[in-house]
């Protein structure tokens, strides 16, 4: 089976970001999660190694910023970016 990273990129999601991971997790396909703090202010990165996700550090403003430094962290064969501040997503949105 190919190995699966998600990459969610965040900038103070500290609100959205743990319901996220948790139906990332849901999820019936194994993957590897990446939460990428994008010069938050706030609790996001507490929250992402509390949650026990690999968590990276963009210094430079921007979500497209932080997606490529999510790609360059990512050692999988599939990526898959799901964003940190929506809470409406369904059962299987990583299927």
């Amino acid at each position: 089976m190919e190995e699966i990273c998600i990459i969610i990129p965040a900038h103070n999601e500290e609100a959205s970001l743990a319901k996220v991971i948790d139906k990332v997790r849901d999820s019936k396909i194994k993957s590897h999660i990446i939460v990428v703090d994008n010069c938050s202010d706030d609790k996001t990165s507490e929250i992402a190694i509390s949650k026990g996700v690999e968590l990276i550090h963009c210094d430079t403003p921007g979500k497209g910023y932080a997606m490529e430094a999510g790609i360059k962290a990512a050692k999988a064969d599939i990526i898959l970016f799901v964003d940190g501040d929506l809470g409406i997503y369904t059962e299987d949105v990583v299927e």
